[in-house]
């Protein structure tokens, strides 16, 4: 059985196959669309960036991160595999692309 994930922003159901293609592929948006997976756009829901940020939380303490090592993995060279594929995949139907640029605005912001 194939596994869903719901969308908070529009209530849709993604499949479990497209929310992975959204969290792992950098396509632009209209790519996504050729290939028949669904994806959001626009500005990004308050509970959406509530999210990136309890992932994030979440991430570091769970591997022991300080603040200097997050933020080494949002602008710095330290590129942990699967670090932004996991952000992405806590906010479907979002694009990976989509999810670095909001959590880049919000931690400039």
């Amino acid at each position: 059985m194939e596994s869903e994930m719901i969308d908070i922003a529009t209530t849709s159901v993604l499949s479990g196959e497209h929310a992975e293609t959204l969290a792992t592929k950098w396509w632009a948006a209209e790519k996504f669309r050729q290939h028949g997976v669904p994806c959001r756009e626009g500005a990004f829901m308050d509970a959406e960036t509530e999210i990136i940020r309890t992932t994030i939380r979440k991430y570091s303490e769970a591997r022991n991160l300080s603040q200097e090592e997050v933020e080494d993995l949002i602008f710095g060279t330290n590129r942990q595999e699967g670090f932004w594929a996991h952000i992405a995949r806590a906010i479907p139907p979002r694009r990976v692309r989509s999810s670095v640029q909001e959590l880049l605005e919000l931690t400039a912001g």
